[in-house]
């Protein structure tokens, strides 16, 4: 049977995926309802409920991600809820940007693994369709399902052009791909006696690019939708009472015998699926509520909205984030819509004419608006009770990751630092601090000096000179907003050079041992800043990405500084007095700045 009206909760990957697990929109799962955060282990989901009743589960593909593995914090295992995943089985020479995993052939082997006698759950999350696509697989649609390049339509909203075609093939492609796959596995089913008896739902993840996906458009949401279950649900019909992904869990539920819990927000569609009718069974499944707080964006742009729809009209609200200038919004700020949208479906089915400004249809608009906002209020959605702190702080944890690159210590980023407001400003003196000196000094430790010389001679090794200083991060235990490398100058004989803070990777070097000829070598550049010119001034160098990342790690900071020319520049070190020592004055999220939401950073 074809569900017209399927949605999913979110148009991002991982709160889409996260709502079917749990059974609850995306705004109700706090750091789960943003990509590339977490899904708190708190969230009961139906499977952990199938597990306990004795069924069999696995998977294969993609199921939660991505999202962090943040330290110091409880997050739902995939391997937990969804049971042993099956993706050794591979194809060995798969198409242009399509996963080798053999779905199909990895479903097998969960099948022939399982005790027969027992019944099972699996969930085959295919990787395709998904960009990037290969540039040449519009040629392989036509090659091997006979679907040429003239056949292929474009968007709606595209120019019907060659480029565009092709792209939409590519696409198509991996769809064609997909549902090979799908054919296979329902012959699995028969071939092991278990077809008529097998609950099989296939539907869509969250819309493609371009107006779809992280958009507040249909083609983000509305998803395709088809059922099966020869036993109990009535082939051969088209329904248009609305279904949520959330919705799946208790319908699932339901089927097996087990109670819904009741926090699960999502609702059974049981009755829907083992009626002989079609249309609109459910008369209260007549609207549906969907948004996203997150996607890739970086402050003050934002994605955050959310969206509501009947049978005719979709209305929709963005929301800011920051102010257009970065400053940060209060709460309440953050529940104030920044623009509207009104389609008429029926007469713009592709949103393309918005009629939110059109006094004709004022009574409709807010006919939504009240819907939106009551049941955005009934479900907890932080957007309608002003409870915004878990968003904001969680929205700047992601684009944390996204400027670490998301690997490396991104990975594990520890998001209670996030939350743990602390003292403003925390001012550090370093550890241990030391000179090297090249030529006839190579082998000279200088560990106990008062003054820290910096300057590089390319004729002459013997008389440069580099400064090492290592800082202890452990007491810093809230979120920053900035690193600042200070030091002193206490000596020059001239000014007009760059002064560069490389990072040095190897944490173990000694004080009173380090030497040219064993100094750890420089690592990246962090910062650079010309060279003060009078003794009495400071260098300053913004090093707050590395402290970011080594507090995540071992919380010990190694810098090395490399002058850019023969000038010589002496600066205190932490035998001077405190005044005038080195320092790594780091900013971080003050409890009166938290209630504010001030979360800004720039790594950049």
């Amino acid at each position: 049977m074809l569900f017209t009206n399927g949605f999913c909760s979110a148009p991002s990957c991982a709160p889409s995926r996260a709502t079917v697990l749990t059974s609850r929109n995306f705004w109700e799962l706090e750091q789960g309802a943003l990509i590339q955060a977490y899904l708190p282990s708190k969230f009961q989901t139906f499977t952990e409920l199938l597990i306990q009743s004795g069924y069999q589960t696995g998977s294969t593909g993609k199921t939660l991600s991505p999202y962090a593995s943040p330290m110091n914090v409880d997050y739902v295992s995939t391997t937990e809820v969804l049971g042993p995943a099956y993706s050794s089985v591979r194809i060995a020479d798969p198409p242009d940007e399509v996963s080798s995993i053999d779905y199909a052939n990895n479903f097998d082997v969960f099948l022939s693994a399982r005790d027969p006698e027992k019944p099972f759950f699996f969930w085959a999350g295919t990787l395709e369709p998904h960009g990037p696509y290969g540039a040449q697989n519009y040629l392989r649609l036509e090659s091997e399902f006979g679907v040429a390049l003239n056949d292929v339509q474009v968007l709606p909203w595209q120019s019907d052009t060659t480029a565009n075609r092709k792209a939409r093939g590519n696409f198509l492609y991996e769809i064609c791909l997909t549902d090979q796959h799908l054919g296979r596995m329902l012959t699995s089913l028969e071939t092991a006696g278990e077809l008529d008896n097998t609950l099989v739902i296939v539907v869509g993840d969250n819309g493609t690019a371009n107006r779809g996906k992280a958009s507040h458009y249909d083609f983000g949401v509305h998803e395709p939708l088809a059922v099966m279950w020869h036993s109990r649900a009535p082939a051969g019909r088209t329904v248009t009472d609305f279904v949520n992904f959330a919705d799946f869990g208790p319908t699932i539920l339901d089927a097996a015998g087990i109670s819904v819990p009741g926090s699960m927000t999502g609702r059974s569609f049981l009755s829907v699926l083992e009626s002989d009718q079609s249309g609109r069974i459910d008369p209260e499944r007549n609207f549906i509520m969907t948004g996203l707080e997150w996607h890739g964006e970086f402050d003050p742009v934002s994605n955050s909205s959310r969206s509501i729809r009947d049978d005719q009209y979709s209305y929709s609200v963005l929301y800011d984030n920051v102010a257009a200038n970065g400053d940060p919004l209060s709460n309440e700020e953050l529940t104030v819509p920044a623009s509207e949208n009104l389609y008429d479906l029926v007469n713009d089915p592709y949103q393309l004419n918005n009629l939110a400004n059109n006094a004709s249809y004022a009574t409709e608009k807010q006919r939504l608006a009240d819907l939106m906002r009551q049941y955005g209020l009934q479900t907890g959605d932080p957007r309608f009770t002003g409870e915004m702190d878990i968003f904001r702080v969680t929205r700047q944890y992601v684009q944390d990751r996204k400027r670490l690159g998301y690997t490396g210590a991104a990975l594990s980023l520890a998001y209670p630092l996030y939350l743990l407001p602390g003292p403003a400003q925390v001012t550090l003196d370093p550890l241990v601090d030391a000179f090297v000196q090249g030529g006839t000094y190579a082998d000279t430790n200088k560990g106990s000096v008062v003054v820290l010389s910096c300057k590089t001679d390319p004729v002459n090794e013997g008389f440069t000179r580099r400064p090492y200083l290592r800082f202890d991060l452990s007491s810093v235990k809230a979120r920053i907003l900035s690193a600042t490398l200070r030091l002193k100058v206490a000596s020059t004989n001239g000014s007009g050079d760059m002064i560069t803070a490389h990072v040095v990777a190897e944490n173990g070097w000694d004080e009173m041992a380090i030497t040219w000829n064993n100094a750890p070598a420089p690592g990246d550049a962090l910062a650079s800043a010309l060279q003060p010119a009078n003794a009495g001034e400071w260098l300053d160098l913004d090093v707050t990405g590395q402290v970011m990342i080594e507090l995540t790690g071992d919380s010990l900071f190694s810098v090395v500084l490399v002058s850019s020319g023969t000038v010589l520049m002496g600066y205190h070190s932490r035998e001077a007095p405190k005044e005038d020592r080195p320092q790594l004055v780091i900013q971080t999220i003050s409890g009166e700045a938290a209630r504010a939401g001030a979360w800004s950073i720039d790594l950049d």
